[in-house]
């Protein structure tokens, strides 16, 4: 059975006899088509460029489910902190693959959630969804990047 849930940048791509999950970002064509009409193309080019470190704006619309994938990944790969669902592989930030949870609102053991909120990726913190077996499963925000890699 395929199942898909959506987010703000990303869909995640549930198959039931895989142990692995699929994570694929959302181009958001449409809102980038908008802000090119209302500012013209090379405005838009340029503050698209110029903004790129930005967490809201044309460059997320556009490549923010990318950058989480890849902050994912490398967060992963950088830690290896037993509070973050395993994330195998990613192409580039094109798709994720990660390890599947079961259990949903799980809390990890060793996360202080209430500093995780204030500290961290309140995101991610004020929704039990993104906990699985007690690991989080939802950390490509900078937020959360930049709490796990000071904890």
């Amino acid at each position: 059975m395929l199942k898909i849930k959506r987010g703000t940048s990303r869909i995640v791509m549930i198959v039931s006899f895989l142990p692995f999950v699929i994570k694929f970002p959302v181009i958001k064509i449409k809102g980038a088509i908008v802000e090119i009409r209302r500012v013209g193309l090379v405005k838009f080019a340029r503050f698209t460029y110029r903004h790129r470190k930005a967490t809201m704006g044309s460059w997320v619309c556009l490549f923010g489910g990318i950058e989480a994938n890849v902050r994912e990944f490398k967060l992963f790969l950088k830690t290896r902190d037993k509070r973050l669902m395993p994330t195998y592989f990613s192409f580039f930030g094109f798709f994720n693959i990660q390890k599947k949870g079961n259990k949903e609102g799980i809390y990890p053991e060793g996360l202080d959630i209430v500093d995780f909120r204030i500290n961290g990726d309140s995101h991610a913190a004020v929704n039990p969804a993104n906990f699985l077996d007690g690991r989080l499963v939802d950390y490509g925000d900078n937020d959360a990047v930049n709490y796990f890699v000071r904890k």
